[in-house]
């Protein structure tokens, strides 16, 4: 009899910190799930238990580089197979094993581990669909990355530059589907493609199935699940640090936009005393001061300073490229304007924002950034703290 629900994970050794965290952040959230699964690429009793008495619930499938270059036929000297597997891990590879889990599940959830539970999402679980994603790059967008031309794979031919493919940080599977024969599409389709990308591969091998075999998508509204930081609202659920520079465990301004996340990894090392110099503890560090950097496509480059002072004031610089003065000069008006509204004029008022004011400043500013550089003009109040655009799937 098939069990009701997994989340899974992809450790190595040298994150196992962020499993711990993650656990705790479920475990504080009351996430229900039958069984949590997690591909490891080690073995290790000592933190394997240590892990178990967080979650008790837990399952560790041993799937080392050798195992999967077997099991798929790759050549590890192929260029892109390599830079993939140096720069990440070859666990990311094959996201889409969660649909072998269904055999035994009746709902598989994929999550990243730079990922930060900020409340209760068990309505997920519930969804009527066969799978469950948050939009990313389009289908063809990601495919073009690898130079193949996308009319000549079969699978690909009704697509169009709008078709839907997932961010892979956060997908959910069902067994309505027919799940045997999804694996081996995806299985197939990643054997074939695998060394022409180095990276979205994983992804690709998802919207591929839904659009040829009519699976039933849900598409998870982005504000609620696998958010930006910079787009985090009072409605987020999961949060998702995208990108090498946005790590809690590393970037001072979201740790202290986010303290939920040093909490829980100061609760699972004190558990179980498993810690890492990965993680600097900037509370501790007694660090006042950070800064961002975000692009958007080509040249537009924007840079953001952050002070946060002893007094709990926060002073904010914005800058931007020549190329790019118009929009950075929209954006910087949209961010004073911000401010005023927070209760803040011009830096002057130094008590009145505080470091858990900074959600919604930061998604007010990237709104108004997204806008300034839309060709088709701007699509919502920029100064709203809501980043434009919705889906039908609503967080409760």
């Amino acid at each position: 009899m098939k069990e009701e629900s997994a989340i899974v994970f992809h450790c190595t050794r040298d994150y196992v910190f962020a499993l711990g965290a993650m656990l705790q952040g479920l475990a504080g959230h009351a996430v229900s799930c039958s069984r949590i699964i997690v591909y490891t690429d080690f073995r290790d009793d000592a933190v394997f238990d240590a892990l178990r008495g967080i979650c008790r619930g837990i399952e560790f499938i041993h799937y080392p580089r050798e195992a999967f270059l077997r099991e798929f036929g790759l050549d590890a000297s192929k260029p892109n197979i390599r830079l993939y597997m140096n720069r990440y891990t070859h666990l990311c590879y094959v996201k889409f094993k969660i649909l072998e889990l269904l055999a035994r599940f009746r709902h598989v959830l994929f999550m990243d581990l730079d990922m930060h539970v900020t409340a209760n999402f068990d309505e997920v679980f519930s969804l009527d669909c066969d799978i469950a994603w948050k939009n990313g790059v389009p289908l063809l967008a990601k495919f073009s990355r690898s130079g193949l031309d996308a009319a000549g794979i079969p699978c690909l031919k009704d697509a169009d530059r709008r078709t839907p493919a997932p961010n892979g940080g956060f997908i959910l599977v069902n067994d309505t589907m027919p799940y045997e024969e999804a694996y081996a599409f995806a299985r197939d389709l990643f054997c074939r493609y695998a060394e022409y990308f180095n990276g979205t591969i994983d992804e690709i091998v998802f919207a591929a199935a839904v659009l040829s075999m009519g699976l039933r998508l849900a598409v998870l509204d982005p504000e609620v699940y696998n958010t930006p930081p910079l787009q985090a609202t009072a409605r987020t659920k999961i949060v998702h640090f995208i990108g090498r520079e946005t790590k809690p465990w590393s970037n001072a301004m979201f740790q202290r936009v986010f303290p939920g996340w040093i909490r829980d990894y100061r609760q699972f090392s004190g558990r179980t005393h498993c810690v890492s110099d990965k993680v600097k503890d900037w509370g501790q560090a007694g660090l006042t001061s950070c800064r961002l950097e975000f692009t958007y496509g080509g040249d537009q480059k924007f840079g953001m300073s952050c002070q946060i002072a002893p007094d709990r004031s926060i002073r904010c610089s914005l800058a931007f490229n020549a190329e790019n003065y118009a929009a950075g000069a929209q954006s910087l008006h949209g961010l004073m304007e911000c401010l005023r509204r927070a209760g803040q004029d011009g830096g002057r008022d130094p008590g009145a924002l505080g470091p858990e004011d900074l959600p919604a400043l930061f998604a007010s500013l990237h709104s108004r950034l997204e806008q300034a550089l839309a060709p088709e003009g701007p699509r919502s109040d920029p100064c709203s703290g809501i980043p434009p655009g919705s889906a039908p799937v609503q967080g409760s």
